[in-house]
């Protein structure tokens, strides 16, 4: 599955966020400077269904979806084992289904800690999707990035995502209100699958 989340998901939604219209909705995001994470979130609904309308049958039967999705897995502490809940962002139920975590970031402002570390952080994400074993999982993370305003995973709790440099998404030039400048931005999807 991890193979067709790089072959037709991730393609898919970055063709989407490459149109001129949509283009527009992240400069208008970048030049805001807050969170953006539920519209991304829905955004991807659109960007993704007219896909998932077409991949009936096997391997893949995308006519379910949910959002806001709960699963139950096994965890092992050092003296028990237990349950935990996973509440994931976007499922696609089916023949093989797939399983999506959601983050987003704009490195030019100051990124509250539990981003990196925490209950809801990008590295409990990974850490979910990297373990989880009843179908494929990916966590996404959208970037909105400038010169010298890049995410750096060097220092981070969380590895290095599958792909080092994928594709931009040039925005043009934008007013950075944390810089206080005009700056030439970008978007970035970085993801980390379970590879099932």
């Amino acid at each position: 599955m991890s193979d067709n989340l790089r072959r037709i998901v991730l393609p898919t939604i970055y063709d989407y966020f490459s149109k001129p219209r949509k283009k527009q909705a992240l400069r208008y995001i970048a030049w805001w400077g807050n969170s953006f994470e539920k519209w991304l979130q829905w955004e991807i609904v659109f960007a993704l269904e007219p896909v998932m309308q077409k991949m009936n049958g096997n391997p893949w039967d995308y006519e379910k979806w949910r959002i806001e999705h709960r699963t139950t897995v096994k965890c092992r502490t050092k003296t028990k084992r237990r349950s935990k809940r996973i509440q994931w962002d976007m499922v696609m139920l089916g023949a093989e289904p797939l399983y999506l975590q959601f983050k987003i970031r704009c490195p030019c402002w100051v990124a509250p800690t539990k981003f990196w570390v925490g209950a809801n952080s990008l590295t409990n994400d990974v850490r979910h999707v990297r373990r989880f074993r009843r179908g494929s999982a990916a966590a996404l993370l959208f970037v909105l990035e400038h010169e010298n305003a890049q995410i750096n995973f060097e220092h981070k709790p969380v590895p290095s995502p599958a792909v080092a440099s994928p594709k931009k998404i040039e925005l043009g030039r934008i007013w950075c209100e944390a810089c206080e400048k005009d700056q030439k931005m970008w978007a970035r999807i970085y993801h980390w699958t379970n590879d099932l």
